[in-house]
């Protein structure tokens, strides 16, 4: 009789043993007996000096017949588990799902597509930074590169270039793309340029037999390049040579769900694991990634100049606190639209819809009300007539006085895309109005949408921030943003970076083509230091502002922040538990503690409540994992470097 130790993806900071007469290759799953349950494990490894208890469970059934998580997978679930306190269970569960299959029979491909050769000439600015990551490539080199790169500057070209290289050396190529809203754009221009017998695509939406098929063809070789949104970062590679990660800045690589595992952090993990070169790419790169580039930690590589030649998006901000109100549309933005229209050119409008409650915004100077203690936006309870912040949990009575500018007047937030399509009707009566944002494309489909509009049936597309991904509309001249200053007011020291990559993403959807873009943007604050910086051009800028708040704060990259919650129970008692963790973290040196308080999300089990870890030094995240390993964390959810403070 052999004996494995098994991780079993159960809420319990170990493993298990379980014997079995045959040899298992770890990486296996198999089915074992677990309480009065049976469940779906994954072999970690053989027990050579037998198990540790008496007479352990017998492995019930071998599921795969040879191991699909291969060694260095597990060393990568170990290194997650570690870093993510969470158990090795549960993390091997987000690697390998237990539904997925292996295909009994061939599956239906997709329509052939033959590779081309390519005659497009890359700038200089381009062969410059494709020179220097050939160069790591072909040393060997792992280690990390940061492409800031503006937006239509030709980012997805140096991947295709990368590809080839990678490829004519025998290596394979994961690309990891934010939403699979925009998957099937950048998967189109891969399977044009290498065939679609080299891509293989990976999603959430994919079946478990589907998702077998693209791991037999990975770890076969059969498949050079791997598009996929975050979980593919989990995908078995037979020979991955480098991971880029594109628009890096996206919040979306974050897991909302348990073990909520960052696909940027666990890239560069596997990145060290398996000596690949790990590829940062995007317009407005995160605080973390741009202060470690700053730091020598990552190498820099720029490209500041558009492919097309035409110049930057023409940037005009309308302050709104001088327009009619409770009209969405300034007298500016309506006369560029009109103008666009007549040159039967097409319009985006982004409705910066952020948050779900209401936020109180002074009438005569823009600004809206901030938190003494941590300078996050406050949210307005009607029911309690009162402001809370959600990040903190200081709560206080609305003003009297605007604490800027001493204004009396306030004016509470608010517009969805519905009530600006209305609008819209009744300003364009001749024109098509098409909408995209999260509903819409679960509705009707992205590729649905991006073929609507592309087909020039519509004039103006309506949307939150998912327009502002990495769409294509060529003839897209001018985009506008209805209510900028929205993004301020979430309650999260994040806001202002959010604001202004939204902004900065949102403006390079104009222009694409060979005319130049314009944007206009309405905001009641427009002298805020994110559109002010963004009107400059300079993301340099920008940084230099937003680092120096966030140093002075002790906010990331100064610290590392963990967010434990006490869901779907009384406010007394998640407050107990929350402070019996609060009190074991309270006097460890370089360890700050906001909260406990109320969660911004709901649920219909109950009330959320939250507290935040600000650790300065590292000391305050040992100490949570050995609370986890004595089982003092068990009914609470762990969230390392959360990207949401409410």
């Amino acid at each position: 009789m052999k004996y494995y130790s098994v991780a079993v993806p159960v809420p319990v900071y170990r493993l298990f043993d379980y014997s079995f007469p045959e040899k298992i290759q770890p990486g296996s799953r198999v089915r074992v007996q677990f309480g009065n349950t049976e469940k779906i494990g994954y072999v970690i490894e053989e027990l050579k000096t037998g198990a540790s208890v008496e007479d352990p469970r017998e492995i019930t059934q071998i599921i795969d017949p040879e191991p699909l998580i291969n060694k260095s997978l597990i060393k990568l679930g170990k290194k997650l588990s570690e870093y993510y306190i969470s158990p090795l269970g549960e993390i091997m569960k987000s690697i390998l799902p237990v539904s997925v299959k292996l295909p009994s029979r061939k599956l239906k491909e997709r329509p052939c597509i033959l590779p081309t050769k390519s005659d497009f000439i890359l700038s200089n600015e381009q062969e410059s930074v494709l020179k220097a990551i050939k160069k790591r490539l072909k040393k060997g080199e792992a280690g990390e590169v940061l492409i800031h790169g503006a937006t239509a500057s030709g980012k997805t070209e140096i991947y295709m270039h990368i590809a080839q290289s990678l490829i004519d050396s025998g290596f394979q190529m994961l690309i990891l793309v934010p939403e699979i809203a925009i998957t099937a754009q950048i998967v189109r221009r891969f399977e044009e340029r290498f065939g679609t017998r080299s891509i293989a695509i990976w999603h959430s939406r994919m079946t478990p037999v589907r998702r077998g098929q693209t791991i037999n063809r990975l770890r076969s070789g059969d498949a050079d390049i791997l598009i996929g949104t975050r979980s593919s970062v989990f995908a078995p590679f037979n020979k991955l040579g480098a991971i880029v990660i594109d628009e890096e800045h996206d919040q979306t690589y974050k897991e909302e769900n348990p073990p909520y595992y960052d696909a940027r952090t666990v890239a560069g993990f596997r990145s060290e694991i398996e000596k690949a070169l790990l590829i940062l790419s995007t317009a407005t790169p995160r605080m973390e990634s741009m202060h470690r580039a700053r730091q020598g930690e990552i190498e820099l590589l720029e490209i500041k100049e558009k492919i097309s030649g035409t110049a930057a998006t023409q940037i005009e901000v309308v302050d709104m606190r001088e327009e009619r109100r409770g009209f969405f549309f300034s007298r500016r933005l309506l006369s560029s639209m009109e103008e666009t229209l007549d040159r039967r050119a097409q319009i985006i409008l982004l409705i910066n819809r952020r948050g779900y409650a209401p936020f109180v915004i002074c009438k005569n100077c823009g600004e809206n009300i901030k938190c003494h203690n941590c300078s996050a936006g406050l949210v307005y309870h009607q029911s309690r007539n009162l402001l809370l912040c959600h990040s903190c949990g200081r709560e206080t009575a609305p003003p009297s006085n605007c604490p800027e500018c001493s204004g009396k007047i306030f004016r509470y937030s608010g517009a969805g895309t519905q009530r600006v399509i209305s609008a819209l009707g009744k300003i364009f009566p001749d024109e098509k109005v098409l909408r995209l944002d999260s509903d819409q494309v679960a509705e009707s489909g992205a590729d649905e949408i991006y073929n609507k509009f592309t087909s020039g049936k519509y004039s103006i597309m309506v949307g939150t921030k998912l327009v502002a991904k990495g769409w294509d509309f060529p003839n897209v001249e001018l985009v506008g943003v209805i209510n900028a200053e929205m993004g301020l007011m979430y309650p999260d020291f994040r806001a202002p970076e959010r604001l202004y990559d939204l902004l900065v993403q949102i403006s390079g959807r104009a222009g694409r083509g060979n005319r130049p873009g314009r944007m206009v943007l309405q905001s009641m604050n427009p002298t805020h230091y994110a559109i002010r910086e963004l009107l400059s051009g300079e993301y340099m800028s920008f940084y230099n502002k937003e680092i120096s708040i966030r140093e002075e704060a002790g906010f990331p990259p100064f610290s590392r922040l963990v967010k434990i919650t006490a869901s779907r129970t009384s406010r007394a008692t998640a407050f107990k538990r929350l402070k019996l963790v609060s009190d074991k973290l309270s006097e460890i040196d370089g360890v700050f503690l906001m909260g406990p308080v109320e969660s911004g999300g709901f649920s219909r089990r109950g009330k959320s409540y939250h507290l935040i870890v600000k650790d300065t030094l590292g000391k305050g995240k040992v100490r949570l994992a050995e609370l986890a390993t004595e089982g003092r964390l068990r009914g609470l959810r762990i969230d390392i470097d959360p990207e949401e403070m409410i």
